[in-house]
């Protein structure tokens, strides 16, 4: 059995977190990947990189807003005089009441549901290379294998079609169900 995982993914390194009123350092943290990753090269699991597969389970799942918003608001939020190095939001307006906000600090208030999702200069790419490592496993099972070790980082299924939540940005399971449909009809995801 093949284990699929990305360095990229390592990338994402979140530093705070706010827990039970109180800011502590972030639990989810490129550390546990490289146990798991090492844990699966022990058992006798061949490493495998994932292949570039685009966006296109994504936005089965997710809408082209929210994934826009995940590759872009790092830049803008850095904008902001006197804000934090890493996007968390400090509101969350309602946009079925007053619209889609404009600012970078309404915006991560609709994308990111809580406090555990913080988006600095690499998640997007870390984000991303997690999407691809579940695809690429789904892959492995259409191309024959009986099954596949996605190890994807950061996880996935905390999240939503349109925003982040308990440390998850995109809903990898769902990405690896969405490749599979390619060949079956039914899926089962088991969490």
């Amino acid at each position: 059995m093949k284990v699929v995982f990305a360095d990229e993914q390592l990338k994402h390194d979140p530093q705070t977190f706010f827990s039970s009123g109180a800011q502590v350092p972030h639990p989810e943290k490129p550390a546990r990947a490289e146990r798991l990753l090492q844990g699966a090269l022990d058992a006798g699991l061949e490493r495998q990189l994932p292949g570039e597969l685009g966006l296109d389970y994504a936005l089965d799942l997710h809408s082209e807003r929210y994934l826009n918003y995940l590759q872009n608001i790092h830049p803008r939020w850095l904008r902001i005089e006197g804000g934090s190095e890493e996007t968390v939001p400090g509101i969350h307006p309602d946009p079925r009441s007053g619209g889609y906000p404009a600012s970078a600090t309404g915006q991560a208030g609709v994308h990111q549901m809580d406090l555990s999702c913080p988006i600095s200069g690499d998640t997007w790419t870390s984000v991303l290379w997690s999407a691809n490592t579940a695809a690429q496993a789904a892959h492995n099972v259409l191309a024959g294998e009986m099954s596949s070790y996605a190890l994807c980082r950061p996880p996935g299924h905390h999240a939503t079609r349109d925003y982040a939540a308990g440390f998850c940005y995109l809903g990898n399971s769902a990405i690896a169900a969405s490749a599979l449909r390619e060949r079956y009809a039914r899926i089962a995801v088991v969490d």
